[in-house]
């Protein structure tokens, strides 16, 4: 014997509200925005990234209700602006770590976290201490400084790595 199970409600890519209130619009954004907030602190991404999704239908609608109010009108499009560009960091990242579900630990972790600065850094490093010229000869004796160099110009093309690895999954992920 089978049980039918309840078809769940459908929560997103639609507008929650119909009304022709801007307000009810915005509440109903800012609560789409704090739910996204609350599950981007939880770590599930896509849910937040559904959110945010949510959130912008829910503004753009309140702006095209609203009257002709220019100063809340901009104020709404900055604000539009803003949870745009999160929604759509969110959804790189929910795409990177649906893409790295299946990949070991060590390098799960790797391609998540490493950032293009950390690249930048190892990079930076490797230049100060390769050429001592650049420091003045403070850095240290020159034999050091010069495998401390490589190192930190070995730890950057790992780091690269990764980054770029993570890069090419999340395009493909979109493509």
């Amino acid at each position: 014997m089978s049980k039918i199970l309840p078809k769940p409600k459908k929560r997103y890519f639609s507008t929650p509200v119909s009304s022709t209130d801007y307000e009810i619009f915005r509440l109903n954004g800012d609560e789409c925005r704090n739910n996204a907030r609350t599950e981007f602190l939880l770590g599930d991404y896509r849910r937040s990234f559904l959110d945010y999704t949510n959130a912008i239908k829910c503004y753009k609608e309140g702006l095209d209700r609203l009257g002709t109010d220019s100063n809340v009108k901009g104020k709404i499009r900055e604000k539009i602006k803003r949870e745009y560009l999160v929604m759509k960091a969110e959804r790189r990242k929910a795409a990177l770590y649906d893409a790295t579900e299946q990949t070991p630990f060590i390098i799960r972790g790797l391609l998540r976290k490493i950032k293009g600065r950390h690249v930048l850094i190892s990079f930076i490093l490797s230049l100060f201490f390769s050429v001592l010229e650049l420091t003045g000869n403070v850095v240290g004796n020159g034999i050091s400084s010069h495998w401390s160099g490589i190192g930190f110009f070995l730890l950057g093309v790992f780091l690269f790595y990764f980054f770029v690895r993570g890069k090419i999954l999340v395009n493909k992920t979109f493509n």
